[in-house]
């Protein structure tokens, strides 16, 4: 007698806002509330009969900016109330709402936690057990209004090897979104090359993290560099290197 055992094919991918390929969409990508205790977001699901598993955990941010699930910063997963909870099946077309609700608590600064809503795997059919997984993250920030510290640090701006790179260190209590730009300047003073440093709305940085950008310019030695860096309601910075 031949037995026949199932093939087995295994994964899990973490996303921000958009499974694609897969019709999950969460809308918006994230929540940031100052003083306001309570938020909302959508997931649509434009794909396949889905269950999800809804719950909370905490995350920091890594120095390329990717999350980092599991580890503690200001954590705010304590204090922060999600509806629904558990097991919840969407089908295709379907659309539910996520209810969110920080319990009131003393503090400082910002404090934040990710809602992950994590598909299940299908039953196994004709031999094949599909146990893909996608973990759709909401990163949830919560500031207490009139109580941030900003204080950004740049602690390195220069040139290393073929790249320019910049380190920065959010020493303050409040997240910080960062925009700006890298501009090269000609001996003569005209603009030869200006490199954006974000796209969107903004590099994110936690209190107590830090971020390592890199640019690779494609310019001979020489060129000055002036770095802008815009840090939204906190004000703007300027630096200057030689590459």
């Amino acid at each position: 007698m031949i037995r026949t055992l199932p093939l087995v094919l295994a994964g899990l991918l973490l996303l921000k806002g958009h499974a694609q390929g897969f019709g999950l969409t969460l809308s918006p990508a994230r929540l940031e509330l100052e003083g306001a205790l309570e938020g909302s977001a959508q997931v649509q699901n434009d794909g396949e009969g889905v269950v999800l598993e809804v719950g909370k955990v905490p995350f920091v941010l890594g120095l390329d900016g990717q999350l980092h699930l599991g580890q503690t910063g200001k954590d705010l997963c304590p204090e922060l109330e999600v509806l629904p909870v558990g097991r919840v099946a969407l089908e295709r077309g379907g659309r539910m709402e996520l209810r969110l609700r920080v319990r009131p608590f003393q503090g400082e600064g910002t404090y934040w936690c990710a809602v992950s809503l994590k598909t299940l795997p299908p039953p196994a059919r004709e031999g094949l057990r599909v146990l893909l997984q996608i973990n759709l993250l909401l990163p949830v920030y919560y500031t207490f209004a009139g109580t941030g510290r900003p204080r950004l640090e740049v602690e390195g701006f220069g040139r290393a090897g073929d790249e320019l790179q910049l380190n920065l260190a959010n020493a303050g209590n409040v997240l910080l979104r960062l925009s700006g730009s890298l501009v090269f300047y000609e001996a003569s003073g005209r603009e030869a090359l200006r490199i954006p440093l974000s796209e969107g709305d903004g590099l994110p940085l936690l209190p107590g993290g830090r971020r390592l950008l890199s640019f690779r310019p494609g310019l001979p030695p020489g060129y000055k560099v002036l770095l802008l860096l815009d840090l939204g309601p906190y004000g703007r910075k300027a630096l200057e290197a030689v590459w």
